[in-house]
């Protein structure tokens, strides 16, 4: 096993060699199309050396996404025959950059013992297993319908329209359905240790999907439908341990077609005057996966540049409390209020932003390699700390979901997310669990 560990760590270093080289070589030919070639190469190759059959390693999931992010731009605007050549060149040329500086950290985190695995059941007290569960997950559900109802009544017909509206409930809806994500992966991992198998048709899961999709339909929020989706496939892949080079590469071209067609549906049960559905080669290349080179390519076209204050303001307004009170705003709130009218680009919402493009502002080539290491460290970390115990592991997939889609966000989502979100939901949970032990123990004792 030794052998084997130290074996993977000469190859991880290798890949990380070509990673460099490639990028040597598409800075000295500066050609989009050899650049293209070559990242698309090395996204390949990541995703084939770090497959283990669990689906579960950072840079195997993370590549798999941040490949349509990067290039979904770059192809339609090679299409449409609508670019700055040399500006498309840099787009790919501090994509492939910030891959590689994703995937560099590896190599630190190969040597090292993981912690041995725990099988410990959460919702497990003599007072009823199932009762915190169930006071919990249908307290929330309710909540969450009753937000469905508010926007389905509300007279909206819009995804911006339902954000400036206000509405206290549905404001309420994107932490709620974190929240029930959170409890329904506990409740899952839970039964998957008791029983030792994945059951498909569990009735929970199916549940929280059929909510989740009315919100998308009703809301146009896609990001809790698939986030459960993709929990649970990674839960089945973790337990059944089958995840080959030919599943990845279905679940790869179903997310690639599922996105854009899914874009086309947001609100499609509000009023109908609403535009979502325009099935076009924009609806198709200029949605959802086009978005963060669009972005990057935007601040590399006006130069744009904000120094290190902005990764400052972002981790400060992703890991401090009520950031938002006290004035602090993410970069991609720069770049959707501020950047975007600077420039005469209409509009101030719906692009999102990018996490290459962020660390581009900050400080170019440095920049990138700065928050693109973070964001590895931090997913590396966890995937390391996931076998510890359920909290742990529900808390790693939820963070590297997060990170999936804060490809086209920035730093300060990415953290706020990932702490003050599903943290703070895991230990809210994890408090509760243990209070209802200590009165489940104390009635035991009263009883004897």
């Amino acid at each position: 096993m030794r052998y084997l560990h130290f074996n993977h760590f000469i190859k991880s270093v290798l890949l990380f060699g070509f990673g460099l080289i490639g990028y040597f070589f598409c800075f000295l030919f500066d050609n989009i199309f050899l650049s293209l070639i070559i990242f698309t190469l090395y996204c390949l190759f990541l995703v084939i050396h770090y497959n283990d059959k669990t689906f579960t390693h950072p840079v195997l999931i993370f590549t798999l996404f941040y490949y349509p992010y990067s290039t979904w731009y770059i192809f339609y605007s090679l299409l449409n025959l609508t670019y700055d050549v040399n500006v498309l060149s840099l787009v790919v040329q501090y994509s492939y950059l910030g891959i590689i500086s994703f995937a560099s950290p590896s190599i630190l985190f190969e040597f090292g013992n993981k912690p041995n695995k725990v099988s410990k059941t959460v919702f497990t007290t003599a007072f009823n297993s199932n009762l915190i569960f169930n006071i919990f997950y249908w307290s929330v559900a309710a909540l969450l319908l009753s937000s469905i109802f508010a926007i389905s009544f509300s007279g909206l017909s819009s995804k911006r329209e339902i954000i400036d509206a206000n509405i206290e409930i549905v404001n309420l809806s994107s932490y709620l359905a974190i929240f029930l994500t959170i409890l329904v992966s506990l409740k899952k991992k839970n039964d998957i240790d008791k029983r030792g198998k994945f059951i498909l048709l569990d009735p929970i899961p199916i549940i929280t999907l059929c909510i989740f999709v009315l919100l998308y339909l009703v809301g146009g929020e896609r990001d809790y439908m698939f986030r459960i989706i993709f929990v649970m496939i990674m839960m089945y892949f973790y337990c059944k341990r089958t995840a080959n080079f030919f599943k990845i590469s279905l679940i790869f071209s179903l997310v690639v077609f599922a996105m854009p067609f899914t874009h086309m549906f947001k609100t499609f049960f509000l009023l109908p005057g609403s535009d979502s559905l325009q099935l076009s080669q924009l609806g198709l290349w200029g949605g959802e996966f086009a978005a963060a080179s669009k972005n990057l390519y935007m601040v590399i076209y006006y130069d744009a540049i904000g120094g290190y204050s902005f990764l400052l303001n972002d981790m400060l307004r992703g890991l401090v409390p009520l950031s938002s009170r006290l004035g602090l705003e993410s970069s991609a709130r720069w770049y959707d209020k501020i950047f975007r009218q600077d420039v005469g680009i209409d509009g101030t919402s719906g692009w999102g932003f990018s996490l290459v493009a962020e660390g581009y502002v900050i400080d170019r080539v440095v920049g990138v390699i700065v928050v693109m290491c973070i964001v590895s460290c931090l997913l590396h970390f966890l995937h390391r700390k996931m076998e510890s115990s359920t909290y742990w592991y529900v808390f790693y997939l939820m963070a590297l979901s997060t990170s999936i889609y804060c490809i086209r966000a920035d730093i300060a989502n990415f953290l706020s997310q990932t702490f003050k979100v599903s943290g703070i939901s895991i230990f809210a949970i994890w408090i509760c669990t243990v209070t209802f032990e200590k009165i489940a123990q104390s009635r035991r004792k009263y009883e004897k």
